[in-house]
């Protein structure tokens, strides 16, 4: 292990900010109304559709979440041997915790303003005062849990400020224990063992591999050369993920073994294969694109992808609600398949036009809305990565 972090090579840096476009867009998947998730399982939805929702979803889809909080752990430990943990405080609460809280904001108030016309996620029963009062805290601030709704995708850039605020402790016990600090979250994850502090501990898991890796100093490209593995796996995992949640149990002797020990068949053994392998080929297939014309289309979605992410859910239920649903009816429909490929780009299409009209209208609130991610940086040469600026 390394004394402190050194600087990541070009390659590097270019290979996280089109993995940060990658990951982001395929989160975007598992969002996808009308509930992706229950269209995959749906009886009437033709096999080849089927098959292309979910293999974008219970694959990539749910990947792309442990891959970002693994670089951001890269891009930490980083940060952190340059300047102080004040500054990355100050840094990341205006990057992170400012968008987050204007964005869940506005996503609640919105659907406040529905629930007097029709019932929405915002009606509670069967709760108290005092429960109901902080399902909708949570549903802004995430303080306790992430309520199920249209702010759930949010959550996660609250447990990846946690993750970061964290970092200097967590930094000084890598020093004494090393690999074995991600080797117990990585436990807790798999027991998944849900706390206040960390509200997913996938996210804290993979940060922590992270911070291991920076200060470990490991070549981040070696296993590159092995991609066509990578992604021949990543396919059988995220078969198996499909499968054993078949009501048809096609995979039933193992769960039904595993849940008579007190655990969950898919949680602590396949969806765990499906972010391995899923990340590997997401992060080995990403270096095959620095330095294409792919690299520069990417780059041109820098500025918009934050916003794309943290806008995408509300965006796409407000299209499906009011224009796509009377176009092609239900979920059911093959039609469907292509509003599910296209809700990534109509997302980040979206996303640009927010950013570019807030910016001409009113320039500070456009900075607040991106977490000051206001201009697109076409390359990068030394100093710091695409990847940091697009977390300033």
């Amino acid at each position: 292990m390394v004394s402190s972090p050194t600087p990541l090579p070009d390659s590097i840096r270019e290979r996280i900010a089109m993995v940060r476009v990658l990951c982001i867009g395929f989160m975007i998947y598992v969002h996808v109304p009308d509930n992706a998730i229950a269209a995959i399982s749906a009886v009437g939805v033709p096999l080849p559709s089927l098959l292309f929702q979910g293999f974008l979803v219970e694959g990539v889809g749910r990947a792309s979440a442990a891959l970002l909080s693994l670089v951001s752990g890269l891009l930490t430990a980083v940060a952190l041997s340059r300047s102080s943990a004040r500054a990355l405080y100050r840094r990341r609460f205006r990057s992170i915790i400012v968008p987050m809280l204007i964005w869940s904001t506005l996503t609640v108030a919105l659907y406040a303003v529905l629930s007097l016309v029709q019932p929405t996620f915002l009606h509670v029963e069967g709760k108290g005062p005092g429960e109901t009062l902080l399902f909708y805290i949570n549903a802004i601030f995430f303080l306790t849990e992430q309520p199920i709704g249209p702010t759930l995708h949010l959550g996660f850039l609250r447990d990846l400020f946690v993750c970061m605020l964290l970092s200097p402790l967590l930094l000084a016990v890598l020093r004494r224990i090393g690999v074995l600090l991600p080797i117990v979250f990585g436990v807790l994850y798999l027991l998944d063992a849900e706390s206040v502090i960390m509200l997913r501990p996938l996210v804290l898991f993979a940060f922590s591999i992270g911070l291991w890796l920076a200060f470990r100093g490991a070549r981040l490209d070696a296993l590159d050369g092995a991609w066509p593995l990578w992604l021949g796996l990543s396919i059988l995992a995220t078969l198996a993920v499909m499968a054993s949640g078949s009501e048809r149990g096609l995979i039933s002797s193992p769960a039904l073994w595993f849940e008579r020990h007190g655990f969950d068949f898919r949680e602590a053994v396949v969806y765990p294969l499906s972010r391995l392998f899923g990340g590997l080929a997401i992060w080995s297939l990403a270096a095959k694109l620095v330095g294409t014309s792919w690299n520069r289309r990417l780059d041109r979605l820098s500025s918009y992808i934050f916003v794309a992410f943290c806008s995408h859910y509300l965006v796409l239920v407000v299209l499906w609600e009011g224009l796509v649903r009377r176009l092609i009816g239900s979920a059911e429909a093959l039609a469907y398949a292509l509003w599910f490929a296209a809700a990534p780009f109509v997302a980040m299409l979206c996303a640009a036009l927010i950013v570019e009209l807030t910016a001409r209208i009113m320039p500070p609130l456009a900075a607040l809305l991106t977490g000051g991610r206001m201009a697109a940086v076409p390359t990068v040469s030394g100093g710091e990565s695409l990847g940091e600026l697009q977390q300033r």
